[in-house]
């Protein structure tokens, strides 16, 4: 738990496009799989899950949505946007408000930029 939670804070990697997509990718199997050290203890974690898809979608809008600099390829995009869907209608109000207020305006545009494409 400890090793993820160190992990989890290294991200989003950004200088190697290859690995970033791997990683990323892991993320998404991580979350979708509740996994305690990433989305915590009554989704305590939701914030810095929130910050780390928003800073991918601010690279991908900055570089262009499936280039060979993009942080995610399409699929792992498609699956972060169903994450936070998924997010927004099932966790509770108070947390999910909580988590967005903590992103930048940027970070909030590149995210519903990116939800509003859906990928």
């Amino acid at each position: 738990a400890q090793l993820l939670a160190l992990w989890l804070g290294q991200l989003p990697l950004k200088e190697d496009e290859i690995e970033a997509r791997v990683v990323h990718r892991q993320l998404c199997d991580l979350i979708e799989q509740g996994h305690p050290a990433i989305v915590g203890n009554e989704f305590d974690k939701l914030p810095a899950v929130l910050s780390i898809f928003a800073q991918i979608f601010e690279a991908g809008n900055e570089t262009g949505a499936e280039t060979d600099e993009s942080l995610v390829d399409r699929p792992t995009s498609e699956r972060m946007c169903a994450i936070l869907r998924q997010v927004q209608e099932q966790m509770p109000a108070q947390s999910v408000q909580a988590a967005w207020g903590s992103l930048s305006e940027q970070q909030m545009a590149a995210v519903q930029k990116t939800m509003q494409r859906g990928f």
